[in-house]
C-alpha cells in the first residue's frame, strides 16, 4: 500500500538561534501506517546531517519531526488527493495574521541563511 509521511524539518542557525522549517511529504510503499513511519525514521537518520556550515560559516543544526502517517487512494476519475489536514486557529492571533503563518513561505533571499558551503 502506497503512504504519505509528513515531516517536519528544524533549521537553527548561528547562536542568534534564526530559526526556518520545512513541511515535507514523502510517499513510501509499506505494509501499515507504523512501517511507513519506521521506513521514513530510518531513511531520514542515514541521509541527514545534525548539522553544517552554511555560506557565513555559522552552524546550521537540523532536526526533523514525523508529524503524520497516510494512506494514499487513488479517487475512482483517476485524481489522487495526496495531502489534507484540517487546522484551526487556537493562538492569541487574530484571524488574519495566522492564515499568513500557514500560507508564507520564504523567498530566495530569506533562504541564504541556509545555504551550505
Amino acid at each position: 500500500m502506497l503512504y504519505g509521511v509528513k515531516v517536519l524539518y528544524t533549521y537553527t542557525v548561528g547562536e542568534r538561534d534564526e530559526r526556518f522549517y520545512e513541511i515535507s511529504i514523502f510517499t513510501v510503499q509499506a505494509e501499515s501506517f507504523d512501517e511507513s513511519f519506521e521506513k521514513v525514521e530510518k531513511y531520514l537518520n542515514e541521509v541527514h546531517t545534525d548539522s553544517y556550515l552554511n555560506t557565513n560559516r555559522e552552524a546550521v543544526k537540523v532536526s526533523f519531526e514525523i508529524l503524520d502517517s497516510f494512506s494514499i487512494c487513488d479517487d475512482e476519475d483517476g485524481i489522487t488527493e495526496v495531502y489534507s489536514a484540517h487546522v484551526r486557529n487556537t493562538s492569541t492571533l487574530p484571524e488574519e495574521e495566522y492564515k499568513k503563518v500557514l500560507t508564507s513561505q520564504c523567498d530566495a533571499d530569506e533562504l541564504v541563511p541556509l545555504r551550505a558551503l
